[in-house]
């Protein structure tokens, strides 16, 4: 599992609406997928989401003014695109799954 802290994560639902957890999101990479997670308090109410690897479509989606973002297309939430920093895309990219073990269940 990798473990990667302070990432930006925007949630856009189509339209103009769309929630921003700048530099708050806890994103861990494991071998069967990708688990995003608020810290406490803000995490009251709001369990981690977790994406399956086959779930993950990355594709650049710039984001106003920041050319740096991607975003993952979950088929499963097709009115949801999840906005994320270059880096933590990279990083998905790369994401060996030989390598890492999965999560627990």
């Amino acid at each position: 599992m990798v473990e990667r802290k302070s990432e930006t994560l925007i949630l856009h639902e189509g339209g103009l609406g769309f929630s921003s957890y700048r530099w708050w999101t806890t994103a861990r990479l494991y071998a069967d997928g990708l688990e995003l997670s608020l810290p406490p308090p803000l995490a009251i109410g709001h369990p981690p989401i977790f994406i399956p690897r086959d779930d993950l479509k990355l594709e650049r989606h710039p984001w106003y003014m920041n050319s740096d973002a991607s975003a993952i297309a979950a088929p499963r939430a097709a009115q949801m695109t999840i906005i994320i920093d270059d880096t933590l895309a990279d990083a998905l990219r790369t994401l060996d799954p030989q390598a890492r073990p999965e999560r627990a269940a």
